[in-house]
């Protein structure tokens, strides 16, 4: 897959995703397979998608978060990387040998990974790069 499907899109959209940041427009003819004639514009129907590259650009190469008593901010970086048949997100935080995870996504699909963190980054009020 290169770029989000319908749902995918409608999940964004819905989180409150910039429509001007889609970078592709899906366009489907009604049956392609049953249909010999011209297509009537009522059976148009076009869809904003993101592709991969969008949808990356999106989002934020590091999260700070004040969590700490001493009054630090603390800066978790992004971490995309195959895994298990798979790929991983991660916003991670490291210090000396130590590693805190701030998020961990996992999907099958690259694609559903990213729709999925900026999902989580949304539902805990924190923005989105701009194209």
């Amino acid at each position: 897959m290169i770029a989000t499907c319908c749902s995918q899109s409608r999940r964004l959209l819905e989180c409150g995703v910039d429509p001007e940041t889609a970078d592709m427009i899906e366009t489907r003819l009604g049956n392609l397979l049953n249909r010999t004639q011209d297509f009537p514009v009522d059976e148009t129907k076009e869809t904003l998608v993101w592709s991969l590259s969008a949808l990356l650009g999106l989002l934020p190469k590091e999260i700070k978060v004040d969590e700490s008593p001493y009054d630090e901010v603390q800066k978790y970086g992004l971490l995309i990387y195959p895994f298990m048949s798979g790929w991983q997100i991660d916003y991670q935080y490291c210090i000396y040998d130590e590693c805190h995870n701030l998020m961990c996504i996992y999907s099958t699909d690259i694609i559903e990974v990213c729709v999925q963190a900026i999902e989580w980054l949304n539902a805990n009020n924190y923005k989105l790069n701009r194209l």
